[in-house]
């Protein structure tokens, strides 16, 4: 007598239980696509053959795309306004959601970019605070985060938080593409009044800085992505 096929309550405890001995560091490709496979999007997500011999490993197509984003970012200000753009519209990160939102957020930055020499001259710009915007807008989640918190600790000092806040301002007027994206952000650095003022100088505020943790950003977005799962099926039943 043959065993009954499992439920959809089973295969939903099966992904799960599996996805969770899995490292996402290394496998979060394979625990999409399992994912994918489970609500039934395998055939819109599955990689594309190469040269009809076979399909490229997920995990090499990501980081190509890594890599491709990275090369893109390092002249990202400077690259010539077209070839930017295209460079970008070539990327097809769909398979993978958390590139594809990076992606989509340098597409967007790139889109508006020409509207940037409408500040250069005004009054209220501040070149040292824009350095520092310029590259929230563009960085890696994770280096981004870094340089947040370092100009969160520079607007505890009153000189600088005068000049940033008539920065920021100046962006929210006249680049309201790009506030948008981090309006949160600015409010937050504007909302500095009041605190004891941080005893760096105020050239060391705005340096660059690099996270030595071994856990990516994405690896949160597929734990993410199985809790969503998880409380979509439920909420189903």
């Amino acid at each position: 007598m043959s065993s009954a096929p499992p439920s959809d309550n089973d295969k939903l405890l099966q992904y799960v239980e599996r996805a969770l001995r899995q490292n996402p560091l290394q496998e979060s490709a394979a625990i999409i696509r399992r994912r994918n496979r489970l609500l039934g999007l395998e055939a819109a997500v599955t990689p594309k053959a190469s040269g009809g011999s076979g399909s490229v490993d997920p995990g090499a197509q990501r980081q190509t795309l890594l890599k491709q984003i990275e090369k893109i970012r390092a002249t990202f200000w400077t690259m010539k306004l077209d070839t930017l753009r295209e460079s970008l519209a070539q990327l097809d990160a769909k398979e993978f959601p958390d590139v594809d939102a990076v992606v989509r957020r340098l597409t967007l930055v790139a889109k508006h970019r020409d509207q940037i020499p409408r500040i250069l001259g005004q009054k209220d710009f501040d070149s040292d605070f824009f350095r520092v915007f310029k590259e929230v807008l563009i960085a890696a989640p994770r280096d981004s985060a870094i340089v947040k918190e370092k100009a969160l600790v520079a607007f505890c000092e009153r000189k600088l938080r005068k000049r940033g806040t008539r920065m920021i301002k100046l962006i929210e007027r006249e680049l309201p593409y790009f506030h948008q994206l981090e309006s949160q952000w600015l409010k937050s650095l504007m909302a500095q009044r009041g605190r004891v003022s941080a005893p760096r100088s105020t050239q060391d505020h705005f340096e660059e800085g690099r996270s030595g943790s071994s856990f990516p950003w994405w690896g949160y977005i597929v734990i993410i992505s199985l809790i969503r799962l998880v409380l979509s099926i439920a909420s189903d039943k």
